[in-house]
């Protein structure tokens, strides 16, 4: 999250707007990156 914040601050943009545009886009991601993120975050 804090890398996505990053972008879109140096682009002048904000979270919301960056997420319309990915949802304008129609981009999604893979199964497997919910399983990544998973196990990123319960092995802290």
């Amino acid at each position: 999250m804090t890398i996505l914040e990053g972008a879109a601050q140096q682009k002048g943009s904000s979270l919301e707007a960056l997420h319309s545009r990915i949802t304008e886009l129609g981009v999604r991601t893979g199964s497997e990156s919910v399983k990544f993120v998973r196990e990123d975050r319960d092995a802290r």
